[in-house]
């Protein structure tokens, strides 16, 4: 991939919701293409159906994701965004995934509630 096209790919972040008395929190970032979106949902979905719902354990399987995407989609630019260790006890209300685009633009890809 030469330098030009990694610019102009969009920008990826996972958020994990908690509930109104928490602020989303960005738990990871990356940068692919957008093929990769429908697939990407796909994996965030079957992680949510893996979580027990707590903060720390669902941390952890997005951790594990994200080297497995690494190695598998060949992303040129990842992130761990946020260790939040005051949360482990709190329960997830939803996870996120946003799309920022070259333009800086922002918008929802996918919601997946608990």
């Amino acid at each position: 991939m030469n330098v030009s096209n990694f610019y102009t790919m969009p920008n990826y972040k996972i958020t994990i919701e908690c509930g109104q008395e928490h602020k989303p929190i960005t738990v990871a970032g990356f940068t692919t293409t957008e093929e990769t979106e429908a697939l990407l949902c796909r994996h965030l979905r079957n992680l949510c159906i893996q979580s027990d719902r707590s903060f720390g354990g669902t941390q952890q399987l997005v951790l594990q994701l994200m080297k497995q995407w690494q190695q598998s989609f060949s992303m040129q630019a990842m992130q761990t965004l946020q260790v939040a260790g005051n949360l482990k006890g709190v329960l997830i209300a939803s996870m996120c995934l946003y799309k920022q685009t070259n333009t800086g633009k922002e918008q929802l890809v996918n919601r997946i509630s608990f």
